[in-house]
């Protein structure tokens, strides 16, 4: 009997079959508005300057290849504390961990929430990241979701948002997009973000945060605010920090996973769950890149370069979703695009019929996935007409 006979096929992320459509389109003008990298002006995914003189410097000079300890890199661990909470910061009950990417973090930190509450409920927003579903699913950890967008305004649903958060149960866990939202783009205030502390206190529900856009939104500062102010509020926060989006390094898999305890013990505890699951998942996590990234954090000179060039992206974001709106408002004689304006981060989703998006696909050559959520990155004003001036055509 053969071992994959009755073996089902499994579902793949749409966004990877939208894009191995489109390597295989032929067409020579074709657009790819969907997988969720960065794009310059040339459409390409670049090393960013302070990575590869880190990268570099590291690889002439670098002595051992021995295996780390499970938990990683203790100048990357130590150094990315820095960069979310501020080298002043109190971190006697806060750890990290070195991960295989952001995916790696809240995978880790999912099997930790299953072995320290096997009953919990994880509530996730909808819509929300395809993985956060599936990752609950494979550790054997329930999970519903809680409201989180108004469809109609693309803006955030924070009225049923909180609502239907009143439903969780004591110890439960609520998985929040730190800042720059995948795939809405809306994301709460300052001040919603308070009020959402407020309810996790009172209800004593454990915060997961997403933090996988870190500078893309208002700056390394400001898109830190949820993570730091549930820290000095809640006695336990978990988070998740992706190093792909912000470092640039997505083929390289670097992320940590944070753990906040109630106490310098607990948090112990934790990591050290979280470095068990690590354990049989991929064993050590890779180093060089890690590496790197301690390097460019603790180099004065490689951080200015490091924030620079990262500010200069998150600019370039923001025309971006203003020339699209622009465009949209030119071509279509309407504002029903000005939201996308007022996004942040690398996504927004447009208000697309069932029809237009594969019409967009075969007969323009636009690639973007059926729920509508394009990549910011992707655009610049020859596209933005171009998408403008297709969506048009076709309704």
């Amino acid at each position: 009997m053969s071992l994959f006979a009755e073996l089902p096929e499994a579902e793949i992320d749409a966004v990877l079959v939208l894009a191995q459509a489109f390597q295989a389109d032929s067409r020579a003008d074709k657009v790819d508005l969907g997988i969720g990298v960065y794009r310059n002006e040339d459409g390409n995914t670049p090393v960013m300057r302070a990575i590869a003189k880190a990268t570099q410097d590291l690889a002439a000079n670098e002595v051992t290849k021995a295996y780390i300890g499970l938990g990683g890199s203790d100048r990357f661990n130590t150094a990315i504390l820095d960069l979310l909470l501020g080298s002043d910061r109190n971190t006697s009950r806060i750890r990290a961990v070195q991960t295989a990417a952001g995916a790696g973090a809240l995978r880790l930190l999912t099997e930790m929430v299953k072995a320290a509450k096997p009953n919990a409920t994880m509530w996730i927003s909808d819509p929300s990241w395809f993985n956060h579903a599936p990752i609950a699913e494979t550790v054997g950890l329930a999970w519903t979701s809680y409201t989180y967008l108004d469809a109609d305004t693309q803006s955030v649903n924070f009225t049923q948002m909180c609502a239907d958060l009143e439903g969780a149960a004591e110890g439960d866990i609520v998985l929040l997009h730190a800042c720059c939202h995948n795939p809405t783009g809306a994301n709460l205030t300052p001040a919603q973000w308070d009020e959402v502390t407020v309810l996790l206190k009172r209800k004593e529900l454990t915060p997961m945060l997403d933090i996988a856009y870190l500078g893309f939104a208002e700056g390394l500062e400001k898109d830190s605010y949820a993570l730091r102010k549930m820290i000095s509020d809640l006695p336990e926060v978990i988070a998740a920090l992706s190093c792909s989006k912000t470092f640039g390094v997505y083929r390289d898999r670097v992320g940590a996973a944070i753990i906040v305890g109630e106490t310098a013990f607990a948090a112990d505890a934790a990591r050290s769950s979280v470095m068990a699951a690590g354990r049989v998942n991929y064993s050590f996590p890779p180093n060089f890149t890690a590496e790197v990234i301690a390097n460019v954090l603790t180099d004065i000179s490689l951080r200015e370069e490091f924030e620079s060039e990262l500010e200069q992206m998150r600019k370039r974001l923001i025309a971006n979703r203003q020339g699209f709106a622009a465009a949209a408002r030119k071509h279509l004689g309407d504002g029903r695009f000005d939201y996308v304006a007022e996004h942040q981060g690398m996504f927004s989703r447009l208000r697309l019929d069932s029809g237009t998006v594969p019409a967009l696909r075969d007969n323009y050559g636009i690639f973007i996935p059926n729920d509508g959520r394009i990549n910011v990155a992707g655009l610049n004003p020859e596209i933005s007409d171009r998408v403008a001036t297709a969506i048009k055509a076709i309704s």
